[in-house]
Order: C-alpha cells, then sequence, then structure tokens
C-alpha cells in the first residue's frame, strides 16, 4: 500500500495550539485537520479531529454529493501524541479554526476505555470486522464512561452513552495516517490495508537524539520562524525506557516512571532553582515535552541522563521533592 501522506524534511516543527487547523498534504491535495484542545481533560496530547468537508472528501477520491455519513468527522476526536507534531510531520500550521465549524465541547464528551479502534468513521469494538455499517453498530456493552477528574472516571448514564467518544489512550502519529488510508480504501472498494508503508526518507535525520545506558531517551528539535514566537526554541521529548536501571529505580518507589512523574521531578527542580522556571512542560502516558531557550534545555537533559539508577538515590530524591510539596502522580 503506497504511502498516503507526504512527509517532507522541509516541513517544520509546530506547536499545537488551541482552535487550531493543520494542513496534511497527499499525493492528492490537502487534508484539512482540526486541533480542538491543546491538552484534553488531563491526559495530556492535544485532541485532534479531520472532519468530514466536501474538500477533504475530494483529496479522498470520494464524491461529496454521494457520500453519506453518520458523524461530522472522517477521523473523529481523539488524543495524538505531542511528538506528532515535530520537524519532518506531516502538518502544517494554517491557522485558526472558523466559527462555521461546529467544533467540539467537553460537556458532550464520553470516554471509550475499552479495546476498541477507529471505524468508518466511529469508534467500534475491536472484534467488529470490516466491512462495517457503522450505523448499526450496538454500544449497549461497550465500556463508556465520563470524566471526573486526574484519573478518575465514573459510569456513563444512559443518556451519556450517546456522546461524542474519545479514546482513553494515547496514539502515536502513524495511526492516524492509517486511519485515513482505511477509510479511503472502504469507501472505494480496495483492499483494507492494515499497517502503511514507511516514508521513502528518513523524515528525523535532523533530530538530535539520544539514550543514555541508563535508559532515558531524549530527542531535541530546533523550533523555527513557524513557531510564531517560539521561534529559535528548542523542544525536547523525554521518556525512560521500560525495564531500564532508572524504570526499576522508578518502580522500587511505588510509582511509574511515566511522563507524569517527570513531570514532578522537572517542577522539584525548577523550584530549587536547579532549571529553569519558564521552561514549558507537557507530559503524558509515556513521556513529557520540554520547551525553552535551547541552553536551558541542554540543562535539563544533562539533569534527566543523570538520574538515580539504585532505589535507595531514587526514592531519595523522591522523599525531597514530596517534603517540597510536589505531587507526583
Amino acid at each position: 500500500m503506497p504511502y498516503f501522506m507526504q512527509f517532507d524534511p522541509s516541513m517544520k516543527a509546530i506547536r499545537p495550539t488551541d482552535n487550531t487547523r493543520l494542513r496534511m498534504p497527499t499525493h492528492n491535495g490537502d487534508i484539512e485537520a482540526h486541533i480542538y484542545y491543546t491538552k484534553f481533560q488531563q491526559i495530556g496530547p492535544p485532541l485532534v479531529a479531520v472532519p468530514a468537508t466536501d474538500d477533504n472528501f475530494r483529496v479522498l477520491g470520494l464524491d461529496p454529493a454521494t457520500h453519506t455519513e453518520t458523524s461530522r468527522w472522517i477521523v473523529p476526536p481523539f488524543p495524538l501524541l505531542s511528538i506528532a507534531f515535530q520537524k519532518g510531520g506531516p502538518f502544517i500550521r494554517d491557522g485558526k479554526l472558523s466559527d462555521d465549524w461546529p467544533g467540539f465541547t467537553r460537556e458532550e464528551t464520553a470516554i471509550v476505555s475499552g479495546d476498541y479502534r477507529p471505524g468508518v468513521p466511529g469508534f467500534v469494538a475491536r472484534e467488529l470486522d470490516y466491512p462495517l455499517d457503522v450505523a448499526e453498530v450496538d454500544t449497549t456493552d461497550w465500556p463508556i464512561e465520563m470524566w471526573v477528574g486526574g484519573s478518575a472516571v465514573r459510569e456513563a448514564e444512559p443518556e451519556e452513552r450517546n456522546y461524542q467518544l474519545v479514546p482513553w489512550a494515547y496514539f502515536p502519529l502513524g495511526y492516524l495516517d492509517l486511519w485515513l488510508e482505511q477509510y479511503r480504501c472502504f469507501h472505494l472498494g480496495l483492499d483494507i490495508p492494515t499497517k502503511l508503508s514507511p516514508p521513502d526518507t528518513d523524515i528525523d535525520s535532523d533530530r538530535d537524539e539520544h539514550t543514555t545506558d541508563s535508559g532515558m531517551k531524549t530527542t531535541v528539535v530546533s523550533l523555527d520562524e513557524s513557531a510564531g514566537d517560539d521561534a529559535g526554541k528548542h523542544t525536547m521529548y523525554a521518556q525512560v525506557l521500560v525495564d531500564s536501571d532508572i524504570d526499576k529505580a522508578v518502580a522500587a518507589t511505588q510509582y511509574y516512571a511515566h511522563g507524569y512523574f517527570l513531570e514532578g521531578v522537572l517542577k522539584y527542580w525548577q523550584t530549587t532553582n536547579q532549571v529553569d522556571p519558564e521552561l514549558e512542560l507537557d507530559p503524558e502516558g509515556d513521556g513529557i515535552g520540554i520547551t525553552g531557550q535551547p541552553d536551558h534545555v541542554r540543562t535539563v537533559r544533562e539533569k534527566l541522563n543523570s538520574l538515580p539508577t539504585t532505589a535507595e538515590d531514587m526514592q531519595a530524591l523522591v522523599d525531597d521533592i514530596e517534603a517540597a510539596g510536589i505531587y507526583l502522580d
């Protein structure tokens, strides 16, 4: 299956902001995508969707006049990891969302927390196979919940089960491309792909990526003029590798080495003036995004690379963080 999206090193790193309209160049034209929230509730990643517009249908090779939908979205809103917006990716900032698109509201949102996948065009249970008529999908037994706060949810009331569904999980960028390609192929009567071909060129060659022996992986990207006020800054994504020395040391303290734990560590370093207090922190399940001046980001990288690798030293750091009144998720 040919790669539907066009990835090119000339595409700039961008920072997602609320109510942003994006362009996604394809071999057939530009797909329009929307970012509704930079952070959706407490789960971190931007909430992204591809609206069901005439222009989007045309790019996908579908006739808007004959194409009928059961949803306002070709790809319904879902949390997209922040690393999807780094340099070389498929997104180009295209301005703010217009007021004539109905958009998305937190108040009419429910969470799908079970084993599901994007359907055509809605979210469906994983055991359902293509071809699929979404209008006939029975959601009676789906685990649909309402967000309360933090990681807390409650069972949705009967009337709430009909709200717009948002997945309680994270997905890498490739899934958005795959869902578009599945949607396109489904309606064109083509074989439904299960994975996409990789890009023809290495789009990540200009990233500064480093992994320590202790398990800290960091990737730094320089932001240029396309980032607006953030031009000249560096953005870094940091994560602890599973089963690494740092991961095991954190686990010994009864915590998990995810992005929210790293956020607590960084906030402690900020309050004790070990790193710049103006750094922007964007945590998520797998890791954390950090944006700031190049020398400040460089300092954070050095500090993260030297995180303790023994249970005793990590517990001492955790004790200091908690004593400072900083909550570790």
